[in-house]
């Protein structure tokens, strides 16, 4: 602290500044194509989700976790492994402070898009409709904590980890809290999360590669 004051303590202090809420107003799935010559098409196929405050953001995590965090998920196991549908896929979540989402990334073969993403919106209605398994929770759960501690053994994480909290949140939560939280995740919690989000009116898909025609796109995004 004596070190911030001293490189800090001359810096001006401005006016915070608002920015614009965020207003929902998706009522169907989009899409969105760039066309670029490229040897494999790349791809985010989302949902929005909660912002950073909402108490949900701990079950949307694990959900993240057991549908592509690792190379045990069920994406990579069923669209990379078993299906050989992409050369790389994963899932990623973002809390921010009045939004936020849940989206996969994918790269793959060209000829094989319509396919890879009729996979992953197969998977999503899996989990909405059916739930996870209690090993699929405990492995999530055991993965994501084996993250935030391995992340912690660099300085510049942990640095980040603090700031993102208190810009954020106004408040630090501990390493441990968060495990807490994350461990009471249930079943039934991802349940609930999979049913609120896997909707129509949430469903977003970007592309960049050899692709022309939005309009086959949106043709697959049901859900």
């Amino acid at each position: 602290m004596n070190k911030i004051e001293h490189y800090f303590s001359k810096v001006r202090i401005g006016e915070p500044k608002s920015k614009p809420p965020v207003v929902e107003k998706q009522s169907k799935p989009e899409n969105l194509v760039f066309y670029k010559k490229t040897e494999q098409t790349h791809f985010c196929l989302g949902v929005r989700a909660y912002n950073v405050f909402d108490p949900r953001k701990y079950a949307l995590s694990v959900l993240s976790s057991i549908l592509g965090g690792s190379m045990s998920s069920r994406l990579w196991v069923t669209i990379r492994e078993k299906k050989g549908l992409a050369y790389y896929i994963g899932s990623m979540v973002d809390n921010s402070s009045d939004t936020g989402f849940l989206a996969v990334r994918a790269g793959v073969n060209n000829e094989k898009v319509k396919d890879a993403i009729a996979a992953i919106l197969r998977e999503f209605r899996l989990v909405r409709d059916k739930g996870v398994t209690a090993e699929e929770l405990k492995k999530a759960k055991d993965y994501f904590k084996g993250k935030m501690l391995l992340a912690f053994e660099s300085s510049d994480d942990w640095a980040e980890f603090v700031g993102e909290q208190e810009i954020a949140l106004n408040k630090i939560l501990k390493p441990e809290q968060i495990l807490r939280k994350i461990n009471a995740v249930s079943r039934k919690d991802i349940l609930r999360v999979a049913r609120d989000i896997f909707r129509p009116s949430k469903l977003n898909l970007a592309l960049i590669g050899p692709l022309k025609d939005d309009r086959e796109f949106q043709k697959l995004l049901k859900i």
